[in-house]
């Protein structure tokens, strides 16, 4: 690829991934849209992998439909060239706080976004998308379903 083809794919990888983001704090489902391509592959370490979008979006709310507040910190994104299949990681701190009675609970996940890309009609989307935990903090039992189910 050339220099300014590649700055234009980290470019378009970083966007997408701060959608994802602000999907995910502000419960926008279908922002997924701009940002998983229909088939895709959703994988947190630890459960059960989820295939295909409406899949994933489902999985990914059972975490969050049942906590309160998120926000999703983005940092040391790495996009690098794969042929038409980039690859990118992306590291990402991930604070939950909880509802209702437990609205003063906190868990929160650092973690890496390991992502394959792929260059659709609308622009680069995640084929496949591994949520890799580097460490945690707080109660995860906040989360919906948890990362340890």
């Amino acid at each position: 690829m050339q220099p300014l083809e590649m700055a234009d794919i980290e470019r378009q990888v970083h966007r997408a991934m701060c959608r994802y983001a602000r999907a995910l704090d502000h419960r926008e489902w279908a922002l997924l849209d701009q940002v998983f391509c229909p088939d895709v592959h959703y994988a947190p370490v630890g459960v059960e992998p989820a295939f295909g979008r409406p899949a994933a979006i489902a999985l990914i709310r059972s975490f969050l439909d049942g906590c309160g507040p998120t926000q999703h910190l983005l940092g040391n994104l790495e996009v690098e060239a794969d042929g038409d299949a980039p690859y990118s990681r992306c590291y990402v701190r991930a604070a939950h706080r909880g509802t209702g009675e437990r609205s003063n609970v906190e868990f929160v996940t650092h973690a890496e976004y390991l992502v394959r890309w792929q260059l659709q009609p609308t622009g680069w989307r995640a084929r496949e998308w591994v949520l890799r935990p580097l460490w945690h903090a707080g109660d995860i039992s906040i989360l919906g379903r948890g990362l340890n189910t």
